[in-house]
């Protein structure tokens, strides 16, 4: 099998598989309010049996669920991302799975 562009599988995330494949009922979007006008992204944390973490990022609409996950290490690469750009938020979610 050759390296041209289409023979190259890559693999993306999609939010929505992940969303059905969990049966979550998380909201994928999520209108922008008074608390979060000025925010960039949004960080959502539920402690029930285990810690869950939602990031949500702005677009022009609102806010859009990025990913949804346990742990740092289960987050996807963009949810990565955007915890690396802030430590605080890194650190929260690193700190509660310790």
């Amino acid at each position: 099998m050759s390296d041209t562009p289409h023979n190259i599988q890559t693999t993306s995330f999609d939010i929505h598989q992940k969303l059905k494949a969990a049966g979550s009922e998380l909201s994928y979007f999520m209108p922008v309010s008074s608390h979060n006008e000025n925010a960039t992204y949004v960080l959502f944390t539920s402690l029930f049996d285990v810690p869950e973490y939602q990031i949500y990022e702005r677009n022009e609409f609102g806010f859009v669920l990025v990913d949804f996950f346990n742990t740092y290490e289960e987050a996807c690469a963009h949810a990565k991302e955007i915890l690396d750009k802030s430590p605080k938020l890194k650190d929260s979610v690193c700190f509660s799975n310790k």
